[in-house]
């Protein structure tokens, strides 16, 4: 999905709908492989009912991968198009960045000169 050259940076990041992080990310990955590990260990149990569960469960961790590893793709594309619509309106607004970098760092110095 490919943001339109048109919209300013912060209108590029909100476009999209994915909301994860590598954080959320590493995370989610490290819980289902817990519950992998939990999966293979209650395999000695032997009930046939827990099988089935089992079935059941690993078919969710399946889609659940498959759903991380697809939000994983929309946000390499989502930082990608921020970072050409945000290339796209410097180019188109040099001046007006170059203010708002003089602003903020006004601001910052100012900041730290009262510490």
């Amino acid at each position: 999905m490919r943001m339109p050259n048109s919209l300013n940076p912060s209108e590029a990041v909100r476009a999209t709908d994915v909301p994860v992080g590598d954080d959320l990310m590493s995370e989610l990955k490290q819980v289902l492989t817990d519950a992998e590990i939990v999966l293979k260990t209650a395999t000695d149990v032997g009930s046939e009912k827990l099988s089935d569960i089992q079935a059941s469960v690993r078919e969710s961790l399946r889609s659940l991968k498959e759903h991380v590893d697809v939000a994983r793709e929309k946000l390499g594309i989502r930082a990608r198009d921020a970072a050409v619509a945000t290339d796209t309106y410097v180019h188109a607004h040099s001046w007006a960045a170059v203010g708002a970098a003089s602003i903020a760092g006004l601001l910052v110095g100012a900041m730290l000169a009262r510490r």
